[in-house]
């Protein structure tokens, strides 16, 4: 992946949006989106293995099946994928980025709106997958920290704001 241009949005609040660079907010989103994927893929993997791990027993995997049955994580548009491995691996990727940044509460005004994740925040992925919150609160919360409001609105417009 090419590094995403030095390129700074902004939007004043109330003044709309038709100055801004929606292909760069696209980018940005798109690499944060993929740095997370190797964060949880490459360092929590082997930081905690029995947690993070590709492993049928670990947490996140255990956790990613708890969300599937009960409709919170919908992965049917993954079928495409034929190398039960690989499918099972993005899977995994795809939900440890849900279940972080829904855990740092960017979903609501940052993240993509998607069918395939029916979580919305903290408060709500603790109701709906309480193992899911332990896990971040074991792990992840005391090794890292969202990134924080001020940075997310020198980087672009929320989602509310896109749309104005």
């Amino acid at each position: 992946m090419s590094p995403v241009p030095n390129v700074r949005i902004v939007a004043s609040p109330g003044h709309g949006t038709e100055n801004v660079d929606h292909a760069a907010i696209d980018r940005l989103k798109q690499t944060s989106r993929g740095t997370s994927h190797d964060v949880s893929d490459i360092g929590l993997h082997y930081a905690y293995p029995d947690e993070w791990g590709f492993s049928p027993d670990s947490t996140i995997v255990q956790g990613m099946r708890d969300a599937v049955d009960n409709g919170y994580y919908v992965i049917s548009q993954y079928s495409d994928i034929d190398d039960l491995q690989t499918r099972e691996r993005v899977l995994v990727q795809e939900f440890a980025y849900w279940v972080i940044t829904t855990a740092w509460d960017l979903q609501e005004d940052y993240g993509p709106r998607e069918v395939e994740w029916q979580v919305t925040d903290r408060d709500d992925l603790r109701a709906k997958l309480p193992e899911m919150d332990a896990l971040m609160v074991r792990t992840v919360d005391r090794i890292m920290v969202a990134p924080s409001r001020a940075t997310l609105e020198e980087i672009g417009p929320t989602r509310a704001e896109e749309s104005d």
